[in-house]
């Protein structure tokens, strides 16, 4: 009898790692600058297609702080008018580009050549979603131009995790996050990516669809009332430590004998 309590209490315990794992609250570790947070009263820059002829994609830039595999990518967003519709989305892209100093291609930095890239519909990564917190936000197009203040209030964080043949960054080097969401065509429940609270290096980018084969043509990402710069609120964490995961399971195994055998 204490040794089947046992193997549920231990079970429960390997669960919760594995569930923590999945996801991301400020304080948890991460592998870039810093974690560039959602601004709960700022944007929501569309980032999705609905048509494979219309649409953007979106970019930030980051600096890794710790050499190894990215196994972990999370992100905040939005839906326009709060119209939570998470069944329309049928695909996360998700690409790592080098990155284009300032100067080089355009009068802003931008991503340069493609060195990873996946897409949740092909098993790349598995995704699910959480609610985050509320806010008085808006919603911007930097396609069409159109915004619309205080549109909405609910913000979400996805949670990339899973990875197969994960990218490898080094310490040090500036690389960009592109993020794409494809969604099934509906008149309404658009989603777009949270811009951030905290700044670091140039601003945000994004990119029509359907993309030039031939050409970059990052745009830069300027708030559309009052044209100051616009980060993009994600964060890429380390991979788990299975060293430490084994140590705490180690842990728990001896709390539990002392627990069930003494």
């Amino acid at each position: 009898m204490k040794t089947h309590s046992m193997i549920h209490v231990v079970g429960a315990l390997l669960l919760l790692a594995v569930a923590v794992q999945a996801d991301w609250n400020p304080g948890d570790p991460f592998k870039m600058h810093y974690p560039q947070l959602p601004d709960p009263f700022g944007w929501d820059v569309a980032f999705t297609s609905v048509d494979p002829m219309f649409g953007n994609t979106l970019a930030d830039d980051f600096k890794c702080a710790e050499s190894g595999e990215i196994t972990g990518v999370h992100f905040w967003v939005s839906w326009n008018y709060d119209d939570v519709m998470w069944e329309t989305v049928r695909n996360i892209h998700l690409s790592i580009h080098s990155d284009a100093p300032a100067g080089v291609m355009a009068p802003w930095s931008q991503p340069d050549q493609l060195l990873w890239e996946g897409d949740s519909e092909w098993d790349d990564f598995q995704w699910n979603e959480r609610f985050y917190e509320n806010g008085d936000q808006g919603w911007y197009d930097p396609v069409t131009g159109i915004d619309e203040p205080l549109s909405h209030h609910e913000t979400w964080q996805i949670n990339i995790t899973d990875i197969l043949n994960p990218f490898r960054q080094e310490e040090g080097n500036i690389y960009w996050l592109d993020i794409r969401i494809d969604q099934d065509p509906i008149a309404n429940g658009r989603i777009g990516w949270k811009t951030s609270r905290d700044h670091w290096n140039d601003d945000g980018v994004y990119d029509l669809i359907p993309e030039d084969p031939l050409f970059n043509e990052w745009m830069e990402l300027r708030d559309p009332i009052t044209e100051e710069s616009l980060d993009l609120a994600f964060v890429i964490v380390p991979e788990p430590s299975v060293i430490a995961m084994i140590l705490a399971t180690s842990g728990g195994f001896l709390f539990l004998r002392r627990k069930f055998m003494v």
